[in-house]
């Protein structure tokens, strides 16, 4: 097995034999812009993988492998040479592991986007005998007999417990027929010294699982898969004997013939994945060449981190802007403010190499998204209001609200508070690849802030946090091993996610800003007329018809005197004093 990296720059040489079609060439180095799988028995009888570039850091100068020392590309091409640096370590087998999920995740990227534009902006590469046979490459095939196995191993255990239960059980006709039995003196009765067994020849249905026991030891050799066979019974061929039939083309007498014989329905479905595993190796000019690989691999991300976090009914207008730009990913979740109304969350996936800093174009257009979304809900959204006979009656948003109105906070997106004129804080992030240094984990999502963020707040007005124009970013990682998985898992961890982001963007928040609660002697109206040149931007309503609300000051020495002033202006129009608190996730 031989595994090279995604847009990094070798010696031309070492990819002229594996990359025809897909190599750059530049001065004196070479590179290939794709990830993905290759077999090609012309040039090499086994696996060779692409792996994404986002798995070399930087360390010393020099890019290596999960910034491991000395496990620079060119020298860990080959797992099996001895002069490899990882050489008999477990991460070996861990790369090996890993593979098997980079191609999970194109097939899995492939079937969901077949006629999809991202389709050829990826250019998707697969063999022509796996194309025009509309069937899978060979190691799609192998990870159904995976998948099969981890679906329905208590059903090869209760065969086995079946087969084998009367192995060791007397074969009293035959014992009978053929040994003298002793007479006992006092009862009569004939006892048998030494009696004969039964010998149960293997069924048929026992073949085939010799068979696939013995396919998945070789997978398991071969890819270093972590597959638990148990303690076997079966007699199971040697990996060796198989890879010899898988590279010959040697069909195994197991699976020639009718499935019919078979008559449990999860013998006939295994019978027909190990043929469908066969079927590549009996014409050697289908099996020479496997190719599963996509370019632009940000696409493929953006589309596993689109997975993990977005919701799947946003409204078309909001994800796809009418200025021509699209959301990369956006999702409701409870406002970051304290209230129990929804705000949209809007994110921005990036796949870059180690320690890229995102500058220029990309934060313009994050915080254009933010603005796009406060006036999308300001012009689009709805209230909703219950009538007698339980229907909805809509009533558009608008600065004069019905006091009969009975509201409960789910029903509205709340972006702005009529009253106070204040815009509620508009949740906005990058999401970048990361990986753990020296490690590969796949349990751990790793979402974790960068609190180094370059221009990470927007604004037109100094300490307004509730003014339109004022936008807060923040950047995360996520462990690219953790998201690959769970893509080509299908496993919801949006939940969880989400919860970590709002929870950081909370404490960002109070980080960044004091909050005050406030709450005027009379009706809230009258006091905002008073009091608005001094509290417009810094003041917001997180409930539509609260009589309190929140004033936020920047912890700088600006902020604190704007503090100062307004608690002083205001001091005779409340009751009691401004009430400091932090915001609760």
């Amino acid at each position: 097995m031989r595994i090279y990296f995604e847009d990094y720059l070798y010696s031309p040489n070492l990819l002229e034999d594996y990359f025809k079609g897909m190599r750059e060439v530049c001065d004196d180095k070479a590179r290939t812009r794709y990830v993905g799988y290759i077999y090609n028995k012309d040039k090499y009888d086994g696996p060779i993988f692409i792996l994404p570039k986002a798995l070399l850091l930087k360390r010393g100068g020099k890019l290596t492998f999960l910034g491991i020392q000395n496990a620079v590309p060119e020298k860990i091409i080959d797992l099996e040479s001895p002069e490899n640096p990882l050489y008999g370590t477990d991460i070996i087998g861990e790369i090996s592991g890993f593979s098997i999920w980079v191609h999970e995740v194109i097939r899995r990227f492939y079937d969901e986007n077949k006629r999809s534009s991202i389709i050829k902006e990826a250019d998707l590469k697969r063999s022509s005998a796996s194309a025009s046979s509309g069937r899978k490459d060979l190691l799609s095939a192998a990870m159904q007999l995976v998948d099969f196995f981890r679906e329905h191993e208590t059903i090869f255990t209760t065969i086995t417990k079946e087969n084998h239960s009367g192995n060791n059980n007397t074969s009293w006709q035959r014992t009978i027929s053929r040994t003298q039995p002793y007479i006992d003196q006092v009862s009569g009765d004939p006892m048998y010294v030494q009696t004969i067994n039964k010998k149960k020849e293997l069924d048929t249905n026992e073949k085939l699982i010799i068979l696939f026991y013995s396919v998945l030891n070789y997978l398991k050799r071969e890819y270093h898969l972590k597959i638990d066979l148990g303690d076997l019974v079966y007699p199971i061929l040697p990996a060796a004997k198989v890879g010899v039939m898988v590279s010959s083309g040697i069909t195994p007498k197991e699976i020639k013939g009718n499935n019919n014989c078979y008559f449990r329905e999860e013998l006939r479905e295994l019978w027909k994945l190990l043929d469908a595993f066969f079927r590549y190796n009996r014409n050697n000019d289908e099996q020479r060449k496997d190719l599963l690989v996509v370019g632009n691999f940000h696409i493929v991300f953006e589309a596993m981190i689109d997975k993990l976090l977005s919701d799947n009914d946003i409204p078309h207008d909001l994800k796809y802007q009418n200025d021509a730009k699209i959301v990369d990913h956006i999702y409701l979740d409870r406002s970051l403010t304290g209230s129990d109304s929804t705000i949209y969350f809007i994110g921005d996936s990036k796949y870059y190499k180690d320690a890229n800093d995102i500058t220029g174009v990309p934060l313009y257009k994050q915080f254009t998204y933010a603005r796009n979304a406060i006036q999308y809900n300001v012009e689009q959204l709805y209230l909703k209001k219950a009538i007698g006979d339980g229907r909805l009656q809509t009533l558009r948003y608008r600065d004069s609200i019905p006091l009969d109105m009975n509201f409960t906070g789910e029903e509205l997106q709340r972006f702005r508070d009529s009253l106070t004129e204040g815009y509620n804080v508009t949740p906005n992030f990058f999401i970048r690849n990361g990986v753990p240094d020296g490690s590969i984990n796949y349990a751990d999502p790793q979402l974790k802030a960068n609190d180094k963020l370059k221009e990470d707040i927007q604004k037109q007005f100094e300490d307004r946090l509730f003014d339109r124009d004022t936008l807060l970013l923040r950047e995360y990682y996520i462990n690219l091993f953790f998201v690959m998985r769970a893509y080509a898992t299908d496993e919801d961890w949006s939940d969880e996610l989400h919860k970590i982001i709002r929870e950081d963007l909370i404490a960002n928040l109070n980080r960044k800003y004091s909050f005050y609660r406030i709450y005027p002697k009379e009706n809230p109206v009258p006091f905002v007329c008073v009091h608005f040149h001094e509290i417009i931007g810094k003041a917001y309503r997180t409930e539509l018809l609260a009589n309190d609300m929140i004033l936020a000051f920047e912890n700088t020495d600006e902020g604190r005197a704007h503090k100062v002033a307004v608690e002083a202006s205001i001091k005779d129009d409340i009751v009691g004093e401004m009430q400091k608190f932090d915001i609760k996730p």
